[in-house]
């Protein structure tokens, strides 16, 4: 048994509890080197999402157009499998958890790249303490990722 094959069988034989707390912790430390951007519509952040996994998956080595996440996530995995890839789009109800939700890209079972969920920003903060409600002069969503543009 090769070692990537004795890794695989050791983490499929983790508990749910013991998987979670490994995500989170794994995302959790992702999180703090994200960078954040922002968009004027949800057009905007669609495209950008496409060109970020677009540009990943040609890092692995993928033409362009090879993989397309536009597709079920069953098609997907299908293609990403043999390279150890692994991809999934998450969605959390949980108001605690909501900030998780995105798109996941695992290689041997970490996490490569996180995009966020796009994010609304229907108000903000000056220095002052100023709360000012987004009238469209500005962009107001965002997503994080951690992916090298």
């Amino acid at each position: 048994m090769s070692e990537d094959e004795r890794l695989s069988n050791a983490f499929e034989q983790r508990t749910i509890n013991e998987l979670y707390g490994h995500d989170v912790d794994n995302l959790g430390h992702i999180y703090k080197n994200c960078k954040k951007y922002w968009f004027r519509n949800y057009n905007d952040v669609a495209k950008f999402m496409i060109q970020v996994m677009d540009n990943t998956f040609e890092m692995f080595g993928f033409t362009k157009g090879h993989v397309d996440i536009t597709w079920h996530s069953d098609k997907i995995n299908k293609v990403l499998k043999p390279y150890g890839l692994r991809y999934e789009k998450r969605v959390y109800q949980n108001e605690d958890d909501q900030w998780r939700s995105g798109l996941y890209l695992y290689h041997k079972h970490e996490i490569v790249v996180w995009i966020s969920q796009p994010r609304r920003v229907v108000e903000r903060r000056t220095r002052d303490g100023v709360i000012i409600i987004n009238d469209g002069s500005k962009p107001d969503l965002f997503v994080l990722t951690n992916a090298r543009l």
